[in-house]
């Protein structure tokens, strides 16, 4: 089950532009451009002082609901000279493949959301960088597009964006001593550049992560090559149920990279009391 916040989009497509040189300066006259722009309706709420309850609340009770898939199966090959002490969880080797995050997300639109195609006489880039230049906000914008372009209208039902559905190999080996190497490819069935829908994707391609693990503590390195061409070093910690950590520390430690990669937080808690049982002994 995914509780939607909030969502939002844009894009521009068959953009058309014409060099022209005025009073000895270049200037770029806009022949052509269509594009849309649109987020949802809940959103709004944040900013509304009508009616008695709050804006967050209100926002969180608009928000959508959705369901979500995912599935896949898992092989584990345990050592060939396993005794009955050995714990279950101290296998060889495991394989898996999964097929994540199928469905999508659906949002009411915004009617601050808008829709233009065409534009109209003597319209050049200068006017747009006026425009965007300091403070803007969307109503601005809004209205600036609505003047220039030759056809705008105002989209009306639902938008869905896509999750980022992919198919995930993943092949992880114990060395014993708490040491491990997990090696995962991901294949992306999204595309970011469809006109035709609204889509999201991982950014992960091709992740080898070797980590030192216990059952209360755990360091983690991965090392990710992005869909972007982008390689990225992370790193994770685990102190009992708390697991924190970087998709990319390379922006934290070089001033010439530009902030890219997650942040992510987990707190782990298994209701119950867990229990290991002795695996029973091969025939001889």
């Amino acid at each position: 089950m995914m509780k939607a916040l909030t969502g939002a989009y844009g894009r521009i497509e068959n953009s058309r532009l014409s060099n022209q040189v005025i009073n000895n300066q270049n200037y770029f006259l806009i022949k052509d451009v269509n594009g849309e722009y649109g987020y949802s309706a809940n959103t709004d709420e944040l900013n509304s002082k009508n009616g008695a309850e709050s804006p967050f609340k209100s926002f969180m009770k608009t928000a959508a609901t959705n369901i979500g898939f995912s599935m896949g199966v898992e092989y584990v090959r345990y050592w060939d000279d396993m005794e009955g002490t050995r714990s279950s969880t101290d296998y060889n080797w495991k394989l898996s493949a999964s097929l994540m995050d199928i469905g999508s997300n659906k949002y009411n639109y915004s009617t601050n959301s808008f829709k233009f195609s065409g534009i109209n006489p003597n319209i050049y880039t200068q006017q747009l960088d006026q425009t965007l230049n300091g403070n803007v906000n969307i109503d601005k914008l809004r209205d600036s597009i609505k003047a220039w372009s030759a056809n705008f209208s105002v989209p009306a039902g639902s938008f869905a964006i896509s999750n980022p559905t992919r198919l995930l190999i993943n092949f992880d080996k114990n060395f014993q001593n708490n040491f491990s190497l997990n090696a995962e490819a991901q294949l992306h069935f999204n595309s970011a550049a469809s006109m035709q829908r609204i889509n999201t994707r991982e950014t992960s391609a091709v992740t080898l992560t070797p980590r030192w693990e216990t059952k209360s503590l755990g360091v983690y390195m991965p090392f990710q090559y992005t869909t972007e061409g982008n390689f990225w070093i992370g790193m994770g910690l685990k102190a009992g149920p708390l697991v924190l950590g970087l998709e990319n520390m390379g922006w934290l430690l070089s001033k010439k990279s530009m902030p890219n990669g997650g942040f992510y937080l987990a707190l782990q808690i298994r209701p119950g009391k867990a229990r290991e049982r002795d695996a029973m002994p091969c025939p001889e």
